[in-house]
């Protein structure tokens, strides 16, 4: 009998078969592993893969004023969220949340033209425009808790508060300051980021409405800060008013204690509105001049010279000293402002009628290496260290850089630069028994939940010259305010001492100063018997009257007239001054 020959098709066959056999085996083992050996643990995996952890923002601390008005808050708001794969008509929905949010409808219709499940579309978006999405059959737009800074005062006080950035911090996911006491005290204000737990797609992007858990922020501080809104305002208010007066380009004003270093106010003019900073073309407007604009002091300077010569011995106050009209110092030619005949003149007539060849001449018997260790022992050419992000340093220049004229400009405030803040703390000496004090905005944060403060430690006062001098000077600065270029500036009621300034204005391309522009300034404090207030007043480039007693004197005196009477100053006619503190829920 003969064997059936299997055939080359029934091969084939088999073969398949027996391959499909295999395949269907592997398939049942690796079905098996998965769901019997390996289940738990690749479980366990899947939902590591599908779940991601995403840091949520926490609600931004409030910055209050001295007295409890609230200068920055935090309000509830939305961020309008889209899962672009799931919206069918995205033009539609472009358009339609284009009329809500008031984007551009190419930029949103950008974001929705991904393959991304999670799409932000707008942040800091108001409730009332929220409810107006969700209202639209928009497909699947989805909204999150957000928040959004409001300045309820809109420009005031905006170089001291500074603003908080449209962008997040890639780390933390919290709204990062962008100026200001925003961006020093950003840390204490954001705290600490809280967390949400959410699935994500393939690429990890969170899929709306899969939100599983959520870990709430916390340590959320406010800060309570030396400005008084009330003398801000009205400070704000003058210095605008004198500006468009004068035709000047802009201006300065401190207020400060001058005993403690607190800020009561600061002002730059122009300024602008906090709540729509991104707005702002000009950039220079965001600067605050009181700490970044660097100006040669001219005359107030004087104050410091003088204040050297009698603290170091070499005159007393009513010591005279020949003055010729013009001093020649090398190609140097110095003169007066007015008109002053040669002879010998008193030191306290040097500074009431602010001679320049009175100040050389000071200077000269001082020296060059007392007179430049005086003009730092000062704080010149030092950082104040006020609690701002871009405070500038100034310039005074080393002797070793010194040619033979150097002597002949300093004295009087040429050939130096220092920033307003710089030339208020100086004066402040005389104000304060001799003692330098540190500048500061930050009076304490608090924590809402518990109640603690953290007050603000400033830097210990540095003793610049004895107590008697300052004494005298306070008496000599007086004299300049009764009886010589400063009778603008005096307080009605209360005893008064400042300086006048009228500086020159460098040329840009090294050719001496510019003809015609100058920086008109008076600083001083009041009243002189229990000084409260020291201020500082800078005009830039004034063009109707350009000496510091005309332009920045009488800017002083309202000032000072307000602060005195707002912080509930007596006048001191009878040789005496008292305060009253006011009183409110934050004061400590």
């Amino acid at each position: 009998m003969k064997k059936k020959r299997v055939s080359s098709i029934e091969k084939r066959a088999l073969t398949v078969t027996f391959l499909v056999l295999l395949v269907l085996l592997a398939l049942c083992t690796k079905t098996f592993s998965i769901q019997v050996v390996n289940a738990e643990k690749i479980i366990k995996k899947a939902k590591h893969l599908s779940y991601r952890k995403v840091k949520v923002p926490s609600r931004r601390g409030e910055i209050f004023d001295r007295n409890g008005s609230r200068l920055a808050i935090t309000v509830e708001a939305r961020k309008v969220i889209a899962d672009p794969l799931q919206i069918e008509n995205k033009e539609r929905a472009s358009r339609e949340l284009s009329e809500i949010l008031g984007i551009d409808e190419k930029e949103i219709y950008k974001k929705l033209n991904t393959n991304r499940r999670y799409v932000c579309i707008a942040r800091e978006v108001p409730l009332e425009k929220a409810i107006k999405v969700t209202r639209k059959s928009l497909g699947l737009v989805y909204l999150e808790r957000d928040y959004m800074r409001i300045y309820p005062y809109g420009a005031l006080a905006c170089h001291v508060i500074g603003f908080v950035s449209k962008n997040e911090d890639e780390k933390t996911g919290q709204s990062v300051g962008g100026e200001g006491l925003e961006y020093t005290y950003n840390k204490l204000l954001t705290g600490k980021p809280g967390y949400l737990i959410a699935q994500v797609d393939a690429k990890k992007n969170i899929i709306p409405g899969t939100v599983k858990e959520k870990i709430p922020a916390a340590d959320v501080l406010n800060i309570v800060i030396t400005i008084d809104k009330e003398i801000q305002y009205f400070v704000e208010k003058r210095l605008e008013e004198c500006v468009k007066k004068q035709g000047a380009k802009g201006g300065s004003v401190v207020v400060m204690n001058p005993k403690s270093g607190e800020i009561l106010a600061m002002a730059s003019y122009p300024s602008y509105d906090l709540n729509n900073f991104s707005k702002v073309k000009d950039m220079s407007v965001m600067v605050n001049k009181a700490i970044r604009f660097q100006y040669e002091p001219g005359s107030t300077i004087k104050a410091l010279t003088v204040a050297a010569v009698i603290e170091d011995g070499i005159l007393a106050p009513d010591s005279k000293i020949y003055l010729p009209e013009k001093l020649e110092i090398g190609s140097y030619k110095i003169g007066e402002a007015h008109h002053r005949q040669a002879g010998s003149y008193s030191v306290e007539e040097i500074l009431t009628h602010s001679y320049n060849v009175g100040a050389v001449r000071l200077a000269q018997k001082l020296g060059p290496e007392k007179l430049y260790h005086y003009l730092v022992s000062f704080g010149l050419s030092q950082k104040t260290g006020i609690d701002l992000n871009g405070e500038q340093t100034g310039y005074v220049p080393p002797t070793e850089t010194w040619s033979k004229t150097t002597i002949a400009n300093l004295p009087f405030g040429q050939g130096l630069s220092a920033t307003p803040l710089q030339v208020l703390r100086a004066i402040s000496v005389f104000a304060n028994d001799g003692i330098m004090v540190q500048p500061f905005l930050l009076k304490y944060s608090y924590n809402d939940e518990n109640g603690t403060k953290c007050f603000f430690t400033p830097q210990p006062g540095v003793k610049v010259i004895s107590r008697q001098t300052a004494e005298v000077m306070t008496k000599l600065l007086e004299k300049v305010v009764t009886e010589g270029t400063g009778k603008l500036a005096k307080i009605p009621g209360y005893s008064t001492a400042g300086k006048t300034g009228t500086a020159q204005i460098p040329d840009p391309e090294g050719k001496g100063y510019l003809k015609g522009h100058y920086i008109a300034s008076f600083v001083g404090f009041a009243p002189t018997s229990n000084p409260e207030v020291a201020i500082i007043v800078v005009i830039e480039e004034p063009k109707k009257e350009r000496y510091g007693g005309q332009v920045a004197a009488p800017v002083f005196k309202d000032i000072g007239e307000f602060a005195l009477k707002h912080l509930r100053v007596l006048p001191d006619e009878n040789g005496f001054s008292y305060r009253r503190e006011n009183k409110s829920e934050l004061a400590d």
